[in-house]
């Protein structure tokens, strides 16, 4: 869920304790979605442009490689394509 949703997450699964048998347990992730990293790192690794969304992930902009393939990357990256 959304960082702003958390608190009414964790009130839902509260109450279905009392629906659903067994325990239902709650963990919030230090991650961002379903990527590997951690939030605070995508959110300056995003600003920086180290990172470009990649539809659900994320795509790593490695400082290694020829310039050409790092502007391919950011030049097909879905965020950047006119609607």
């Amino acid at each position: 869920t959304r960082e702003d949703k958390i608190d009414a997450a964790i009130e839902a699964f509260r109450r279905s304790k009392f629906k659903i048998p067994g325990r239902q347990k709650i963990h919030v992730s230090s991650r961002w979605g379903f990527t590997r990293f951690a939030k605070e790192d995508y959110e300056k690794w995003t600003a920086t442009g180290r990172m470009k969304e990649d539809g659900v992930g994320c795509k790593w902009m490695a400082g290694h490689g020829p310039l050409s393939r790092f502007m391919r990357n950011v030049i097909a990256s879905p965020g950047d394509r006119p609607q």
